[in-house]
This record gives structure tokens, C-alpha cells and sequence, in this order.
């Protein structure tokens, strides 16, 4: 045994890992705008994104084409998206479902 754990296993059989430094992720990108405050605590709000903690850990700095910088402060529960927040429905229903490439940005 290697001491991955299942979940680490799975992602880096997908190919998804958590970026070491600034680096380039293809995810899909979909959109929320929900109002509250974030699993880390933050309120929820422009350029606020929802990622899984297993690819980009919370607190980076995420570049999303077509929507700028964000920071990953909420958890999504599927692997290999972001969630960008958005100021309401009709919004996010236009933004859809997006294949981007995204740049997470080294944490320092």
C-alpha cells in the first residue's frame, strides 16, 4: 500500500491533482447565486467560487476565463468543477455549463 487514500487514488487516476504552483486546470465551469455565507465562512458574493478542496484548496486564487479572478472559498461536491458566483438566476442559466481551463494560482 502507497498511503493514498481512496480518494487521492481516484483523482489522480482522472488526472486531477492539486496544483503545486501556478498552474493550468481544464474543469467544467458552472454557476450559483445562492446568498449566505460559504463553508469557510465567507459571505458569498463577486468573485466568490466553489471548488473541490481535493483540486484546488480553498483560499487559492482561481483566474476563470470569461469571468476573472475569484477565490476558492466554498467546497462543490462534484470533482472537476467550479462554481462561479453570480448575482442572480437568470445569470447563471445564461452563464450554463462552460469546459475552461483554469489558472489557480500558487498560495503563498
Amino acid at each position: 500500500m502507497t498511503g493514498l487514500t481512496i480518494a487521492a487514488l481516484l483523482l489522480r487516476l482522472l488526472g486531477l491533482t492539486q496544483p503545486a504552483a501556478d498552474q493550468s486546470l481544464p474543469v467544467e465551469v458552472t454557476a450559483y447565486c445562492l446568498k449566505g455565507r460559504t463553508s469557510s465562512g465567507r459571505a458569498t458574493g463577486p468573485g466568490v467560487l466553489a471548488v473541490d478542496p481535493a483540486i484546488i484548496p480553498l483560499g487559492s486564487r482561481v483566474y476563470v476565463p470569461g469571468y476573472g479572478w475569484g477565490t476558492a472559498a466554498d467546497t462543490c461536491p462534484r470533482a472537476g468543477v467550479v462554481d462561479v458566483w453570480l448575482p442572480d438566476q437568470d445569470r447563471c442559466l445564461v452563464w450554463g455549463s462552460r469546459r475552461l481551463t483554469v489558472k489557480v494560482q500558487k498560495q503563498k
